[in-house]
C-alpha cells in the first residue's frame, strides 16, 4: 500500500463511507499497528468520536466523584502488589473484587466511639 492509497483511506474515512475501525484493520493488514493507524487519522484531522457519554442516576445520590476515607493514601491499585490494606482497599474499585463499601461499629480501634463508613473502593 502506497501513501495515496492511505490518504484515500483517510478522504474515506472523512466523507463517512468507511468506518474508522474499518480503516484501522485495513492498516493491521498491510502490517501498520493500531496505534500508529489511529495517529494517521489524528495527523489528517479525522475527528475522534465523543469519549463522554451522557449519565444519569437511576436514583438520588447517584453520579459525582466518589469520596474515599482512608487513614493513608494508597499507592498502588494493582491488588498483587497491594503493600498493605489501603491499597487492596482502593483497588476492588478497579478489580471489582468484594463489596463496593465497608463499615466499622462503634468501638474499633481508632474510631473514637464514632462509626465510620470507609468507601471499599
Amino acid at each position: 500500500m502506497n501513501e495515496q492509497q492511505i490518504r484515500g483511506l483517510v478522504a474515506d474515512v472523512k466523507d463517512g463511507t468507511l468506518s474508522r475501525r474499518s480503516f484501522i484493520q485495513r492498516m493491521a493488514a498491510v502490517g501498520i499497528a493500531a496505534p500508529i493507524a489511529s495517529q494517521i487519522l489524528v495527523w489528517n484531522d479525522v475527528a475522534m468520536a465523543n469519549a463522554t457519554l451522557p449519565y444519569k442516576p437511576t436514583k438520588a445520590g447517584g453520579g459525582g466523584p466518589l469520596k474515599v476515607l482512608l487513614w493513608q493514601a494508597p499507592t498502588l491499585l494493582n491488588p498483587h502488589f497491594a503493600s498493605g490494606t489501603k491499597d487492596q482497599i482502593a483497588s476492588r474499585i478497579f478489580y471489582g473484587r468484594g463489596p463496593a463499601a465497608a463499615s466499622r461499629p462503634a468501638g474499633m480501634a481508632g474510631m473514637s466511639g464514632k462509626r465510620a463508613v470507609f468507601a471499599s473502593l
